[in-house]
């Protein structure tokens, strides 16, 4: 368990979406995540469409959840990335937390990354301005 596990209560935490759709509502990026202790929230879900994964959407996308963990109280963003996703992850300060472990999904290994909060830095407003001119944002609790 990463960080001492999670909080054997995680179903009182609630889970968040983020994303991304054209006017005609195709959604082409979504970010998910949540809560697993009162000071940690977790990544969970981050997809982008093939045509917009260039740029700086995937920045924009993780400090929506930046954000929202902020907004709970949480001092630290942590995730389980895949190879291909780590690089996106670090130039948003994510660092590498564990050597890559095996992930029985596809054998394709993962590791734990983190990011703790320095509350004086923000790239809200950078990140946020990258986004595609032809794209809106949207969001969901559950």
């Amino acid at each position: 368990m990463f960080l001492g596990g999670n909080d054997t209560n995680i179903t009182r935490y609630p889970v968040s979406f983020f994303g991304t759709k054209l006017e005609d509502g195709y959604v082409t990026s979504v970010i998910g995540g949540h809560r697993t202790t009162d000071q940690l929230y977790r990544h969970r879900s981050f997809w982008i469409d093939p045509p917009y994964r260039r740029g700086r959407l995937a920045q924009a996308l993780l400090q929506r959840l930046e954000d929202q963990a902020k907004s709970e109280g949480c001092t630290a963003l942590w995730g389980y990335p895949r190879p291909s996703i780590m690089p996106s992850y670090q130039r948003f300060g994510l660092t590498q937390a564990s050597r890559w472990l095996p992930d029985g999904e596809n054998g394709v290994p993962n590791c734990y990354a983190i990011k703790y909060f320095d509350d004086h830095l923000s790239t809200t407003a950078a990140a946020l301005s990258e986004t595609p001119g032809d794209v809106a944002w949207f969001s969901a609790s559950i």
